[in-house]
């Protein structure tokens, strides 16, 4: 895994300082480029194996409609953290920042923005037909990322690095959970056309 590391905090015990730093994934931006086929063969044991010679029904299209805004949130999701990155790189190039009001209001939009998506998300009670499973592991790609934003920002506010580490943690499996949804989707959308 790239990471990105991060001075969160500096604390000074007598005269030996302290840095704490947080491993950022940088695969969620980049997910698209580390799919294998292992991960396709693992999202298919989901979906009901075909009988040979029946035909599977065509998309409808609410269940286009539904892969189209999924395709548009994962794009906000990829800008949202590769801005999150960039936050991460450039209070690791000049700590003072995580001191700064401008940065601090640009990282609270980044994980805002990871909140409003889940809430939203969540709210889709009823997934178009045959796309609960695909609807259930969106749900909870943003759930981490829910989480993540929520220990990152309790960490920035209380100067807390073990929420950052947490935080951390909730991203990566965000970013595993996403790297698995995609080859669910390209299945369904193979299968259905």
């Amino acid at each position: 895994m790239k990471t990105c590391a991060v001075v969160f905090g500096i604390i000074t015990l007598g005269i030996v300082a302290i840095v704490v730093a947080i491993a950022v994934p940088e695969t969620i931006a980049n997910y698209h480029a580390t799919q294998t086929s292992h991960a396709t063969a693992t999202a298919i044991s989901h979906d009901v194996t075909p009988t040979p010679g029946v035909a599977l029904p065509t998309m409808t299209a609410d269940q286009r409609a539904y892969f189209g805004q999924i395709s548009e949130r994962v794009n906000t999701l990829e800008s949202s953290v590769a801005n999150f990155q960039q936050l991460m790189q450039d209070v690791t190039d000049t700590p003072a920042l995580r001191f700064d009001a401008t940065w601090k209001g640009h990282l609270a939009l980044v994980l805002a923005s990871w909140q409003e998506m889940y809430n939203a998300a969540k709210d889709v009670t009823n997934a178009p037909p045959g796309l609960d499973i695909i609807n259930g592991k969106w749900i909870e790609t943003l759930g981490h990322l829910n989480l993540a934003a929520d220990h990152y920002a309790r960490g920035l506010d209380s100067n807390n690095p073990s929420l950052f580490d947490t935080g951390s943690n909730e991203l990566q499996t965000a970013t595993d959970d996403l790297n698995e949804l995609e080859p669910m989707i390209q299945y369904f959308a193979d299968q259905h056309g």
